[in-house]
């Protein structure tokens, strides 16, 4: 019994793809956006809605290695408290943001927190955000979010993610790169290194793209309506350090119909009770009914009968 299914194309839906081949952060992601449109001044107003003081937002046109982009900065303003998962959870939370962004927000952020734990090895609620700054880290996560549903974005794809190569200096050292938690935050992504020996990737971009991320792989299909640039803070010369932010739309294909087919093998009825038969079927709700001729063992002539039918059908054509 085979159950086929008719599709039908709806309308457009929004998509977008991340370019990796130069690495991710929190803050070349926010740069990405701003350069593909969205305002600036929106980005503000939705970050305003988290009431997390201490932090000045600021963008900028730059070139890296010839190629423009936007730098987006989040510029923190004194010090600031260690604050570990259940503060960012309360600060989220309690924000008049959006629930869809709350949501998105708190899935990234968790997220990181757990990396942090199995690197440390320490429950990851009791790890505090060092290097990676708790209010830099909140900014750009809330910011990302808010940035893709200005789009309207319901589908996120990323290429494989340049992961740089050489150390990076931490809280707790000189490390390799990627960084203990990046890796972490990049299993089942696939990664490479290439390019300048550097930090490309960062564990807050790690954690955006590996959380909301749906596919990995090329550029996909679709109506391409949208280009942004976002620029990292290093300006090396063998490749742009930038992230690019491709925005597009394509249609989707949504079930219209499902169809249940019944089928039997026939090979010894008189003939005549087929044309019998078929209307029997097709009184009792049947959509279609036809015949194939079959030559089973032996050379044996036979027929196939085939009994389209509604799924809500099958048990009254059954009996």
């Amino acid at each position: 019994m085979d159950e086929p299914e008719e599709m039908q194309k709806q309308g457009p839906v929004v998509v977008a793809h991340l370019d990796c081949a130069s690495g991710i952060s929190g803050d070349m992601l926010l740069g990405a956006l701003v350069h593909a449109g969205l305002p600036l001044t929106r980005l503000k107003s939705e970050l305003r809605k988290l009431g997390l003081p201490g932090y000045r937002l600021s963008a900028r046109t730059v070139r890296r290695a010839g190629v423009e982009a936007t730098k987006v900065e989040v510029r923190v303003s004194g010090p600031q408290p260690v604050r570990q998962w259940s503060d960012a959870r309360r600060i989220i939370s309690s924000s008049s943001l959006p629930l869809a962004i709350k949501q998105d927000a708190l899935r990234i952020m968790k997220n990181l927190f757990l990396a942090e734990g199995e690197v440390h090895g320490r429950p990851w609620s009791r790890v505090h955000l060092h290097e990676l700054g708790a209010v830099d880290c909140l900014v750009d996560v809330v910011g990302a979010v808010a940035g893709l549903q200005y789009f309207g974005v319901k589908h996120l794809s990323c290429s494989q993610v340049n992961t740089g190569s050489g150390h990076v200096r931490t809280e707790h050292g000189t490390l390799p790169v990627p960084a203990p938690a990046t890796a972490a935050l990049l299993k089942g992504v696939p990664v490479y290194a290439s390019g300048p020996a550097q930090e490309l990737t960062t564990p807050t971009g790690a954690a955006i793209l590996s959380t909301l991320s749906h596919s990995f792989g090329p550029l996909p299909e679709m109506t391409l309506l949208r280009i942004g640039v976002g620029a990292g803070t290093r300006d090396p010369e063998s490749q742009p350090n930038v992230l690019r932010l491709f925005v597009g739309s394509r249609p989707v294909l949504s079930r219209m119909e499902s169809v249940v087919v019944l089928e039997t093998n026939i090979d010894d009825m008189e003939p005549r009770i087929f044309e019998y038969a078929m209307n029997l079927l097709l009184e009792a709700g049947a959509l279609d009914v036809y015949l194939t001729p079959l030559i089973m063992k032996k050379s044996r002539p036979a027929v196939r009968m085939s009994v389209i039918s509604t799924p809500e059908s099958v048990s009254d054509l059954q009996s």
